[in-house]
């Protein structure tokens, strides 16, 4: 109908994948605020923030304190003790600074460790146990708890997958290369958001 009558339409939508599929520009929307105005592929790839990164799905929102800024990354230190390796950019950070990143879920690898190996002797690796896996088809959802209340999710290729299937109680590794790690505006939503108000598909 939009293509037959040549005028724009605003589209207002819970549902990301809708608004993703239709829109020229997305809008997201919190309490009457709007966190991020963009093409829908711009807010997918680079979600402004973090309750942008978390509505928008696909992505884990990751947060730590930095400990040391060298050659434009952040090195920091999460609360469950993994080391991020975050590409900062020109933004003005220091140690002690609390940073929070998203890294898209189908950018991570997942794996069984090696005997006594743990996530904590690795850069940008989680650890813990799969409580859930689904089969989407091109790609199975591996959910990882990580102990602390978070969930972690990786979007393994389904000929990857079932070389070695996962199994799930199974610990295992997850890591990612740091390029894949986008620094995100703030952590002002980081824990999970409220239901949003909106999502415009213009």
């Amino acid at each position: 109908m939009q293509r037959e009558l040549g005028i724009t339409f605003v589209h207002v939508t819970h549902t990301q994948l809708e608004a993703i599929a239709v829109a020229d520009v997305v809008v997201v929307m919190e309490q009457g605020r709007i966190e991020q105005a963009a093409p829908a592929r711009d807010i997918f790839l680079a979600p402004r923030n973090a309750y942008v990164a978390r509505f928008i799905g696909g992505q884990n929102v990751l947060s730590g304190a930095v400990e040391r800024v060298v050659d434009g990354c952040a090195l920091a230190l999460t609360g469950t003790g993994t080391r991020l390796e975050i590409p900062i950019g020109p933004a003005p950070l220091a140690g002690g600074d609390t940073v929070f990143a998203s890294l898209r879920r189908d950018r991570v690898a997942v794996r069984r460790p090696a005997t006594g190996e743990t996530s904590r002797d690795l850069l940008n690796s989680v650890s813990g146990e799969v409580h859930a896996i689904e089969n989407q088809g091109s790609y199975v959802k591996v959910t990882i708890d990580l102990g602390d209340g978070e969930d972690f999710v990786a979007h393994v290729l389904d000929e990857n997958y079932f070389v070695d299937p996962i199994d799930i109680g199974e610990h295992v590794i997850a890591s990612w290369p740091a390029s894949e790690v986008r620094l995100l505006e703030d952590g002002r939503a980081a824990s999970a958001p409220r239901r949003p108000q909106h999502a415009v598909a213009a």
